[in-house]
Parts: structure tokens; C-alpha cells; sequence
């Protein structure tokens, strides 16, 4: 009995200290500043062709990395990322490229 609850009390400690170890969404502001950057030049008119071509090609690697983001967050802090990553686009689609 003492060395199940040993066991017990270890996988407790791990899953607490891992629990504790998990991303923020808030540690991908930088990714939502520059989709937001990429959005604003490929809908910009002042933006010739080939800085639009460059900024759709950001802008798949920044979903791709969107996708990852999403996939080691939990729960409620991948909630907070895709509500940030929508306003963001709401933001570009009101015209604001700041």
C-alpha cells in the first residue's frame, strides 16, 4: 500500500508540474501581430504585386504555425488564440492596418 501511494503521489507531482509548464496564448502575440501585418499588405492598393505574392506566402506559413500553436495549448488557452486571431482578421477587414 505505502508504495502504490508512492507511485500515486509521483504521478501526481509530474501532472501537476506539466500542467503548470503549458503555453499561453499570450506567447503568440507576436505571431498575431504579423498576420495581421501580412493581411494589411495583401489588401493593401499601395502594395505592388510582388510584395502581395510574398505576404500570401507568409501568410500560409503563419496558418501553419497557427495550426501548431493550436495543438499545444490547452483548452482555454487555445480559446484565447483563435478570439485573438479573429479579431485580428475583423480588424484588417474594417480597414484597420495600423
Amino acid at each position: 500500500m505505502k508504495k502504490l501511494m508512492t507511485i500515486f503521489g509521483a504521478i501526481l507531482f509530474a501532472s501537476v508540474i506539466l500542467t503548470s509548464c503549458g503555453k499561453k496564448a499570450s506567447e503568440y502575440e507576436k505571431l498575431t501581430k504579423e498576420y495581421k501585418n501580412v493581411l494589411c499588405i495583401g489588401m493593401g492598393n499601395g502594395s505592388s504585386l510582388s510584395d502581395k505574392t510574398k505576404a500570401l506566402q507568409r501568410q500560409l506559413e503563419l496558418n501553419k504555425e497557427y495550426e501548431e500553436a493550436l495543438k499545444s495549448l490547452p483548452q482555454d488557452e487555445k480559446a484565447k488564440l483563435m478570439m485573438s486571431w479573429a479579431n485580428i482578421m475583423a480588424e484588417v477587414a474594417d480597414g484597420k492596418c495600423d
